[in-house]
C-alpha cells in the first residue's frame, strides 16, 4: 500500500522487520529503497544514514514509541544502536 510523503508516493518494499538491538546493528538497504521508517519499542535509539556507526550519543535520536522516516537512496547500510537497554526495533523500507 503506497504512503504519501509530501508530494511523493512511496511503496513498501517488504513487510515490517523486527530487530532487537543492544549493540550497533548494520542493516542492509535494498537497492531500490528511497526511505526507511524506524520505530523503537522499549528505549530510544540512534540512527546514522551517512555510512558511519551509530553510538549511544552519535546519530539522529528516535524516541521510544515514536517513528521517524530517513532518506536512504544511494546508501548500502544504515547503523542503529540503542541509547540503553535492548529495544525491539521495527523498520520498513519504501521505494
Amino acid at each position: 500500500m503506497p504512503i504519501a510523503f509530501g508530494q511523493y508516493q512511496y511503496t513498501a518494499l517488504r513487510p515490517t522487520s523486527n530487530h532487537r538491538t543492544g549493540t550497533a546493528a548494520s542493516i542492509s538497504v535494498p537497492e531500490d529503497a528511497s526511505m526507511v521508517l524506524v520505530q523503537p519499542v522499549g528505549a530510544n535509539v540512534r540512527v546514522k544514514v551517512d555510512g558511519g556507526t551509530a553510538t549511544a550519543s552519535a546519530g539522529f535520536q528516535v524516541a521510544d514509541g515514536t517513528a521517524q522516516y530517513f532518506p536512504v537512496a544511494g546508501r548500502t547500510t544504515i547503523s542503529i544502536v540503542a541509547e540503553s537497554g535492548s529495544p525491539n526495533l521495527q523498520y520498513q523500507f519504501f521505494s
